[in-house]
């Protein structure tokens, strides 16, 4: 019998989390996936998408999953199947290291089934598997603090399954949103000295390398807070400095994940973003938690039970902090706090994750309160005002529009709360389950805790309306006509009609073409001249000139043919130097990324000679040739062209340069006939080499040092790690048998 029950246990929240998924994502069950790519249905170059789907609106539903999570693990995926690691992504703009990519991680460790087999149906189903791997963990952290199996079964699903996840669940930060519990677990274990320090760094390094640096930052920051608090509550205050445990997590953390985090680094530190250090909050207005569909909708049933979750006054103060935070930044007020509490560039659609993390605690240790004993008098007091508060600001904000708006105030999609008959079932429902005086005993037990689990996860149930036109049955193919710009060798641009109506820039990493387009949130500081004016969010390298276009090596452009409403496009050769790489004889120095860029792109000098930053050896003749739409008399053609390298054949007249328009990035090596040689930032943002007279193969390969030595030292962290924990082990064992 209590093998039963144990099994029950363990075997409820997941039986729970099973059927709730089963119904909210039934459509998987039949061959549709989540990844939205109807989303570009109508664009002249895509075919087979399911034009008869709806397409979100744009307030509930972005690209960003689909133009950069999925097309770039999907890159990942096809490259590791032919076997090769992709390290840069050569079909997004001029090219960018892809490892440093924190937001989308490609080697989350959830998604290593999509690594596998790179199809959109195990894509949604690895995102559901998220969400569910995230409630078991929930399930254990809650179990740790003593909660019973029903408050445990509402606090998994309530975690995996809320108006939040449901509507982000294809976005990076909800991925680490998903290890949050897991995070807190190996914290409370640390604090109460059933595990050392090595579980919570290693749970933070899952985290971080599921995606989403700043929300891996908040994570690991509340988690530690809650070790320092639950590790002063149970070990006196002074152990916090006798025996700083807790010390040693960031450094272990940052040991075992500095194979991404380097790379990271260095890609952030020679980029440039509109957003950071620019304090720009993307906030709520007051009426967002009262809209329905909304990721803030706080039901009264929920914020009663998670009033009740407050008797547990030592885990509610190492919560504290989880609470704190994203209320700040949520909201437009107040401005000074904010800029404190945002770091520079962070928002409230992060923070408020950490919210959701700690509502389904409280309202767990609440349900654990409210069965076991009849509510105090404060608590009943405290109850009447928070559900009066809730019922008059619905009603407020149904018949008024929000009084604050702004450029940053998120638009929330949805009808009022206030409106909605189903709403208004569960507020009183709930109201009458936690304000009549009933002491719960024996067989009452069940029917009342049904009852409020009915009201708690009802407010996941209602799902943000913007969810049911996510599913789609087909994914996007190049239409004939864009099928043949698969030929060239340069770059390609397309036209645009905004950023919802057209294919996507960073969509054309799916198909392996280059677009000179990017939307990213950084941009690397050397193209930044080029782009032109940057708004709050940067959506780069979408209307370069034509003159730009050439000097970049775009090789084929589109134009819309007449109006914005007409979807006929015209094809537009330009005159490029032999694609992507070309030769010139003459080579002249330049101070400065920013002085060569401007002396290349004068009176289109980059034809002629090439601007070398830092010193490049001038040639002491220039060539005398044909100067025509070929260049001068050299031949540039490729031999090989995939993510970490690429060859060309040079047949070069006399000694000069071969410039190649990628991007110029460290870790990028050359060698010439085998023999390695010296890159050098041509024109202030391609790669250039020395080549001499005659016919030469030119290699380039990307073996970035900040991988290869963060891989080192990570797998060094982690064996010493593993041998200091097993000789602790054999030590205390020792002990315990001596």
């Amino acid at each position: 019998m209590t093998c039963r029950l144990q099994a029950f246990n363990w075997a409820a929240p997941l039986l729970l989390m099973l059927l709730m998924a089963a119904f909210l994502f039934w459509p998987l069950l039949v061959g549709r996936h989540l990844v939205p790519f109807h989303t570009f249905a109508g664009d002249p170059f895509l075919e087979g998408l399911d034009t008869a789907s709806d397409r979100p609106d744009w307030r509930t539903y972005d690209q960003t999953p689909v133009t950069l999570s999925y097309t770039e693990k999907h890159l990942f995926a096809a490259r590791l199947r032919q076997g090769e690691i992709a390290l840069w992504n050569p079909f997004n703009g001029l090219g960018y290291p892809l490892i440093a990519d924190g937001l989308c991680q490609p080697l989350a460790p959830l998604f290593l089934p999509f690594m596998a087999w790179p199809t959109p149906w195990v894509f949604s189903c690895v995102l559901v598997l998220n969400l569910m791997f995230g409630g078991l963990g929930m399930d254990r952290f809650l179990k740790a603090l003593g909660a019973g199996t029903w408050s445990r079964c509402v606090a998994a699903a309530l975690f995996a399954f809320n108006p939040y996840t449901l509507k982000y669940a294809a976005y990076s930060n909800v991925w680490a949103y998903a290890w949050f519990p897991w995070v807190f677990a190996a914290a409370e274990a640390l604090a109460v000295g059933r595990a050392g320090p090595v579980w919570l760094a290693a749970a933070i390094t899952g985290m971080g390398m599921s995606g989403h640096p700043e929300e891996t930052l908040m994570g690991a920051v509340a988690a530690l807070v809650y070790a320092m608090v639950r590790s002063g509550q149970e070990r006196g205050w002074t152990s916090l400095w006798r025996r700083p445990s807790w010390a040693s997590v960031p450094a272990l953390a940052l040991g075992f994940s500095v194979w991404w985090v380097w790379p990271m680094l260095e890609w952030v530190s020679l980029s440039w973003s509109p957003r950071i250090g620019q304090h720009l909050r993307v906030s709520y207005a007051p009426d967002a938690l009262f809209t329905l569909g909304s990721e803030l909708l706080w039901l009264p049933p929920l914020l009663l039970l998670a009033l009740l979750g407050l008797r547990k006054q030592k885990v509610f103060a190492g919560l504290l902090p989880c609470l704190l935070w994203p209320l700040v930044l949520l909201f437009p007020w107040p401005a000074g706090l904010q800029r404190v509490f945002d770091l520079g560039f962070m928002s409230g659609r992060y923070t408020r994750s950490l919210a959701w993390f700690a509502l389904p605690v409280l309202v767990s240790l609440g349900l654990e309160a409210w069965a076991s004993s009849s509510l105090r008098r404060w608590e009943r007091w405290a109850g009447l005002a928070v559900l009066a508060a809730w019922c008059s600001s619905a009603i407020v904000f149904a018949v008024s529009p929000s009084p604050l708006q702004g450029e940053l105030l998120v638009p929330l999609w949805g009808i009022p709360a206030a409106t909605s008959i189903a709403v208004w079932g569960i507020v009183v429902l709930g109201a009458m389950l936690f304000l009549l005086p009933v002491k719960v005993k024996s067989q009452g037990t069940r029917v009342v805790r049904l009852g409020l689990a009915a009201c708690v996860l009802g407010g996941a149930l209602l799902a943000p309306p913007g969810m049911w036109a996510y599913w789609n049955r087909s994914a996007p193919l190049l239409s004939q006509q864009a099928r043949g710009v698969l030929e060239g060798r340069g770059r390609l641009w397309f036209p645009h009609r905004g950023l919802w109506q057209c294919v996507s820039p960073n969509l054309a990493t799916l198909f392996e073409v280059r677009d000179i387009r990017s939307v990213s949130p950084l941009a690397p500081r050397r193209l930044v001249p080029l782009v032109g004016a940057l708004g709050n969010v940067f959506y780069g390298f979408l209307d370069w000139s034509p003159e730009v276009m050439e000097f970049a090596g775009v090789e084929k452009a589109w134009r819309w043919a007449h109006a914005p409403q007409d979807t006929r496009v015209v094809e537009t050769r330009l005159v490029s130097l032999e694609g992507r790489a070309f030769w010139v004889p003459v080579g002249q120095s330049a101070a400065t990324a920013q002085e060569a860029l401007h002396s290349a792109l004068e009176d289109r000098a980059w034809t002629r000679v090439v601007l070398l930053e830092g010193g490049g050896k001038p040639q002491e003749k220039e060539m005398t040739g044909d100067t025509g739409s070929g260049g001068f008399s050299a031949k540039v053609s490729p031999l090989l062209d995939v993510c970490n390298r690429s060859s060309w054949r040079v047949e070069a007249p006399s000694a000069g340069w071969l410039v190649l328009r990628d991007l110029y990035w460290p870790g990028w090596k050359a060698s010439v006939d085998g023999l390695a040689v010296q890159v050098l930032a041509g024109d202030g943002v391609f790669r250039a080499v020395a080549v001499p007279e005659g016919t030469h193969c030119v290699t380039f390969s990307y073996r970035p040092r900040s991988v290869i030595w963060g891989g080192f030292l990570s797998l060094a962290s982690a064996l010493c790690s593993f041998a200091w924990g097993f000789g602790r082990r054999r030590l205390d064992f020792g002990e315990r048998r001596a």
